[in-house]
Order: structure tokens, then C-alpha cells, then sequence
């Protein structure tokens, strides 16, 4: 082999060589670039788990305040009606004033269960409200479908009407539904 054909050879190899090593300087920029990528991807996760987190902690929260909320109100409507018993029934036991008494007593009966109706509504209303609100985000959307009902709440509500909303309206009515070892975990 001559000379020349050296010289070729070794340029050849020479630029093999230089494209070889230009190939690698950029795989590594590419590799940097992608590993910026990741680490800003995992941080933003780390940042969406955290929402999310404090989203269900907020939930949590809400559906504790709700039931607390229709539970007392339960408790002082079934303290009132018992309070307002004693008096109503001394004046029905007298002759003359049991009709008065009566009256008074349906008049008292109506409003006050219209009151603790309303109470009751209202707090419905705004649970509800809020758990619209309370609903984590996914892929974008300003809100997710709440989660799904437990066995035991599906067993409890009646089916939806075709008319009614999708979103079936919890029904959490302290007088006949018992407290659940963990209320918060338990409704949506």
C-alpha cells in the first residue's frame, strides 16, 4: 500500500473519528436536555400530587363539616321538639285550653319543621356546591367526575329519575343513616 493510500485511509479515519465524536457531543446535549425535561416533569407531578392531596384534604373536610353540620341540626330539631312537648302538653290536658293548644301546636310544629327543612336544604345545597368545586382537575379540565359511590351509599339512594342530574345528590340523613367510623372517607 502506498503512501497516498495511507494518507487517505488515516483521513478518512480522521473524519470518521470527527463525525463520531460530533454524533456524541450531540447525544450528550440531547441527553442534558431530556434530563432538564424529566426533572421539571417530576417536579411539576410532585406539585400536582400535592394539590391533589390537599384538594382531598379539603374534600375530607367538607363532607365532615356537612355532616356534622346536619347532625346537630338534627339533634337540636329533636331536643326542641322535645322541649316544646312539655308545655303543649300541660296546656292540652286542660279542657279549655286544649283546643288553643292544639292549634298552636300545628302552627309551632309547621314552622319549626319548615325552619330545620330549610337548614337541612341549605346545607345539602352547599355541600353540594362545594364538592362541584372540590373536584380534582385531570389532563387539563377544570374538574373530574366525582368518585364513584361506595356499596353501602348505592344500596341507600333510590335510582336517579331519567330527568335528574348525573351527579346523584348524597342523601346523608342523620335521623336514619348511622355514623360511619370514618364519615369523610365515605361520602361524595
Amino acid at each position: 500500500m502506498s503512501i497516498e493510500g495511507l494518507l487517505s485511509l488515516l483521513a478518512i479515519l480522521a473524519l470518521l473519528l470527527a463525525a463520531t465524536a460530533y454524533y456524541a457531543w450531540q447525544l450528550r446535549k440531547t441527553l442534558r436536555s431530556l434530563t432538564d425535561a424529566l426533572h421539571r416533569a417530576e417536579a411539576a407531578g410532585q406539585e400536582q400530587a400535592a394539590r391533589i392531596a390537599a384538594l382531598e384534604q379539603l374534600r375530607d373536610s367538607q363532607q365532615l363539616a356537612e355532616h356534622a353540620v346536619a347532625t346537630g341540626t338534627a339533634l337540636v330539631r329533636e331536643v326542641h321538639k322535645g322541649i316544646a312537648d312539655i308545655p303543649f302538653s300541660v296546656l292540652e290536658a286542660i279542657p279549655g285550653a286544649r283546643q288553643p293548644a292544639k292549634a298552636v301546636r300545628g302552627l309551632h310544629d309547621a314552622i319549626s319543621e319548615g325552619i330545620y327543612g330549610a337548614i337541612a336544604g341549605l346545607t345539602k345545597a352547599v355541600g353540594r356546591e362545594l364538592r362541584k368545586g372540590l373536584q380534582a382537575p385531570t389532563d387539563g379540565s377544570p374538574a373530574a367526575s366525582p368518585p364513584a359511590p361506595s356499596k353501602s351509599e348505592t344500596a341507600a339512594r333510590p335510582a336517579p329519575e331519567p330527568d335528574s342530574p348525573a351527579t346523584p345528590e348524597p342523601d346523608p340523613d342523620p335521623e336514619t343513616k348511622p355514623l360511619p367510623d370514618k364519615p369523610w372517607k365515605n361520602w361524595g
